[in-house]
């Protein structure tokens, strides 16, 4: 299934980006501007979430048009 073949694999290696952008922020010395990296992460938690929504979308109405309904 798609899920677990390519988003599963592909999550581990956004959550594996997600923990470097976010530990370079923490441990930025002060003074250093990381608003760009701030935003570029935001940016990549804001595009994974909505494809997590749409693969869930489509999933979701392709069960409903190909299992037939239940008597």
């Amino acid at each position: 299934m798609f899920e677990t073949s390519v988003l599963e694999p592909l999550q581990n290696r956004v959550e594996e980006g997600r923990s470097m952008a976010e530990n370079l922020i923490q441990t930025a010395a002060p003074g250093v501007n990381t608003e760009q990296l701030e935003s570029e992460l935001e940016s990549l938690n804001d595009k994974w979430t909505d494809l997590k929504k749409k693969v869930r979308e489509r999933v979701y109405f392709s069960d409903c048009y190909i299992l037939p309904p239940s008597k």
